[in-house]
Order: structure tokens, then sequence, then C-alpha cells
């Protein structure tokens, strides 16, 4: 029996590649920004209604010439935070719908470079605050990597992408705001999770951090987390997975005591938010990721860490991070990227490949 393909996204690590890089096979494309920008993407100041300009190029490190397609995106915060770029569909707000580039489509040699204008058109209203957005390089034609052979039949293909980051700085009253919401019970292999919903309510990057305590019905702590999220990017929500290291939670009723501190990477001053919610663990929950219907006390695990660590983006969600970095002399903090290579995407799809190899042979459900 066939499997649907499975399409892993990845991100190539080109943003401001140095010419010391040594050449790709064929066409590998890549992005950096036209002028003084330290931070290696774009941050303006401007106000609402003002038209900014700028340049990027794009440049063909590769042994051989290629099309690489060029359109801007909307920035969100990603499940596990720090900023991802939606690059599926045209943007409908935010930053990517205010980006004009004056090209979107390139023919360029081995070794080239095209540099391509744009505009920023920052609309009318009340927009004060920190606005993110992104410019991406895709080469047209994707690559494949081989198809397994035997029961499971698997191909992975990968999208070839370099993004910069556009920030928009509208100025204005600044308000650092977050709000914590229910919680739920999930995760998989083992692997137990409890997620908690989280907006950022402000105008302002945050990076929150804090604790995830949780109680039983009788009161005693039966898991303690630490918690220490990348950039949040205002106007948006997650439901924040919180891995429980020590000792799984078992089927029953419990209370989640989240506590987060945070300040405005911008500005905007900082605050703490706390909450309560109530979680529900099902029997059906426990066994989805113990593996094992008997008792309702999952088996205990190694210690905890001395910090609890946040878990990685999954596969299925290629993202470049965008942790907030060092104050810039305006004031205003600004993002750093951490890039994520096609090497550890590559890594990621052959676990894929393994795990449903396992799941065939073991008879389970896939």
């Amino acid at each position: 029996m066939r499997r649907p393909l499975l399409i892993l996204a990845t991100l190539a690590a080109l943003l401001a590649a140095p010419p010391s890089v040594a050449a790709a096979r064929g066409p590998a494309f890549g992005l950096r920004p036209v002028g003084r920008w330290p931070r290696g993407f774009f941050v303006y100041s401007a106000p609402a209604g003002r038209l900014l300009h700028g340049s990027i190029a794009v440049v063909n490190s590769g042994t051989a010439a290629g099309t690489v397609k060029l359109y801007s995106a909307d920035a969100t915060t990603g499940r596990t935070s720090g900023a991802v770029y939606l690059t599926s569909g045209e943007p409908r707000h935010g930053v990517g719908a205010w980006i004009g580039l004056a090209r979107t489509r390139l023919r360029i040699g081995p070794r080239g470079t095209v540099k391509v204008p744009f505009t920023v058109r920052v609309p009318g209203g009340d927009l004060a605050g920190q606005h993110v957005g992104g410019i991406v390089a895709e080469a047209a034609a994707r690559t494949s990597g081989p198809s397994s052979k035997g029961k499971t039949h698997v191909q992975i293909n990968v999208r070839n992408l370099s993004i910069v980051a556009v920030e928009v700085n509208v100025p204005g009253p600044l308000r650092a705001r977050l709000e914590i919401g229910a919680a739920s019970a999930g995760g998989q292999r083992k692997s137990q999770e409890v997620s908690i919903h989280l907006s950022n309510t402000g105008n302002v990057l945050l990076k929150p951090a804090g604790t995830l305590t949780v109680t039983n019905a009788a009161g005693a702590t039966v898991a303690k987390e630490r918690l220490r999220l990348d950039t949040f990017l205002p106007d948006t929500a997650i439901d924040y997975p919180v891995a429980i290291h020590h000792r799984g939670i078992g089927a029953g009723a419990y209370r989640v005591q989240v506590r987060l501190h945070y300040r405005g990477l911008g500005g905007g001053g900082a605050g703490e938010a706390a909450a309560a919610p109530t979680l529900t663990v099902s029997q059906q929950q426990v066994t989805r990721v113990f593996g094992s219907s008997s008792g309702t006390t999952p088996p205990p695990s190694a210690p905890p860490p001395a910090l609890s660590t946040r878990p990685t983006q999954t596969a299925a969600q290629a993202t470049v991070a965008a942790p907030a970095g060092p104050r810039s002399s305006s004031g205003s903090d600004t993002l750093t990227f951490v890039l994520i290579g096609l090497g550890a995407a590559v890594l990621l799809g052959l676990g894929c490949l393994a795990a449903a190899g396992r799941t065939r042979r073991s008879g389970q459900p896939g």
C-alpha cells in the first residue's frame, strides 16, 4: 500500500552568506540587504502613511544558472515561539502585504548577483508598535530525494528558501501585554506535553519566561517545568507545548499554575501574567503517549534536567526563528536570525522514514 507523499519544507541557510562559502552544485540562491543594515535585515522606523524604499541583492552562489522566485511574506509566532514566515499563499495583512517588489522572477547565472528595488507602504491608521514580515527567495525548481522501496513508500520534496526579515517600527504608545488561557494534554511516543494557550495582546515583541506547575486534586505537585520562550510577535496567539520531563501525568483532573514575566523588547514596559487553568488527562491520552492501557499512572522517566527546554520545531514546519537581538541605537530591540539548514531537515526526513518503517513492522496503525 502506497503512502501519501511526505512534503518536507526546508530553509537553505543563505542569509547574507559570505563569499567564502563553498559553492553548491547547481544553483543556490540567497538574499542580503543592500546598504548599511548592521543586523543583516531591514529595520525601518516610520509613521503610518509613509512610503519607504529599499533594495535587496539576490545571489546565486552555485555553479549553474537557475531561476528564482521573489515574494513577500507575513510573519507570525511559531507553535514553540520564534518568528515564522507564511510562505504559502498571498500575504493578507501586516508587513508582507505592505511590500512591493520591482521584480518577482529572476534568471541568475552562477556566482551572479541581481539587485531588486522594493517599497514598503505603511498604511494609515492606528499602527503604533513593531511589525515584522519578510522577503523570500525560493528556487523555482524543487529537488526530490530518492524514493523509499518496500511496503512503505515515501518521497521527500525539498523547498529551498532564503528569507530576510523586514521590521517596521511605527511610533506611538507601546504596550507590552501577555494573556494566559486554557490548558490541554497531549504528546506522543513516551513524550508527554501540556499545552498552554498564550496571547500577545500588546503591540511589541516579547520573550516571556517563568514556570508551569501541575498539582493534583490533593494539592500535591506532580510536575514542575521552567519556561523560556523565544520571540513572541504582537497580536498573535499559540498553544505553547511544555514537555513533562520527570514523571508522566496519569489520568485525572489537575490544576496548572502558570506564571510568566515579560518585557517589551521595543519598549512598552514590563509585566507578569499568572493563571491556574484546569487540566483533564484521559486514560486514552495516557495510552496514546505511553503505549500501555494498564493502570492509570504512566511509567516514571529519568529526572528532569536543571532547566527545561522548549520543544524543537517539527520537520513539517520549516521556519526561520527570529529572537530579539541587542538593543539598537534607536532604542528599539531588533531581530537576530537562527538559520535552519538543509542538512537538519534531511536528518528529520530520514527519522520520519525510520519511524514509518517501525510502525508498519509492529502492525500498529500509522
